[in-house]
């Protein structure tokens, strides 16, 4: 799968998973702000986006002077700097998926993770979350703060679509006290099932307006381990939140 890490001026909750997904991105865009947290890396930047009003001019001039594509615009403008990074992506992404490997040749959609996602600007958070699903015909989102993951996913087809939590080695998390939530950000999601959880569902129609996917835990196993959680759903947009319970 094809990850292509968009960095926000947000909050990082837990740097270490911060900067693991940033370093398994394979293109990197900076967002505004967003350059100050890739700064703290030895990582490289592919393009910067921004109207320059979240990070200092200096520190975009030594990225620039690195060979860093640059779209600046103005401050007053009619969308958001996450919005422009998307249009870029979207504009671009036969460039951004030039000589990798997997080509989508696996038919998996590419993953826009929007790193820092979230903070204090909830009406940001609130694009973000806009953003994603607009465009989730196309991609798989991710918005975290390396400690709250929410992803984004959409089936068009009439086949039914798998999604593995791992929390069995903590490998996408890294969580010790985990809890998950389903919801429907379209009108609904058909046949979703949950498997391995506390509270299971079986091939239930997930309706916008309904909590019942709201705080589920991963179950354990004989080793007193956490077991994976499978989710299946049919057509439809599909919000999973992962997060810790305190």
């Amino acid at each position: 799968m094809i990850k292509i890490a968009i960095v926000l001026n947000g909050e990082v909750n837990n740097r270490k998973k911060f900067d693991e997904l940033l370093s398994k991105s394979d293109f990197i865009l900076a967002a505004d702000g967003g350059l100050n947290l890739i700064s703290n890396t030895n990582l490289l930047p592919n393009v910067f986006i921004g109207d320059r009003d979240s990070v200092d001019n200096e520190l975009i001039d030594h990225y620039l002077g690195l060979g860093v594509e640059n779209h600046q615009f103005p401050a007053r403008k009619d969308f958001t700097d996450s919005e422009l990074a998307i249009k870029y992506v979207l504009n671009n992404i036969e460039k951004i998926l030039e000589n990798k490997e997997l080509q989508n040749s696996n038919k998996k959609k590419p993953l826009i993770m929007f790193l820092a996602a979230f903070g204090s600007r909830y009406d940001h958070l609130l694009n973000n979350q806009l953003i994603a699903q607009k465009h989730a015909d196309r991609f798989d989102f991710l918005l975290t703060d390396g400690r709250c993951f929410q992803y984004i996913l959409k089936n068009n087809t009439s086949e039914t679509r798998e999604v593995t939590l791992n929390f069995q080695d903590q490998a996408d998390f890294d969580l010790k006290n985990p809890t998950f939530s389903l919801f429907s950000m379209s009108e609904t999601v058909e046949n979703v099932s949950i498997i391995d959880a506390e509270y299971l569902l079986e091939e239930y129609i997930l309706r916008r307006e309904v909590s019942i996917g709201v705080s589920n835990l991963p179950i354990k196993d004989t080793n007193d381990n956490l077991k994976n959680v499978k989710i299946k759903f049919g057509k439809g947009c599909l919000s999973i939140f992962v997060l810790p319970q305190e």
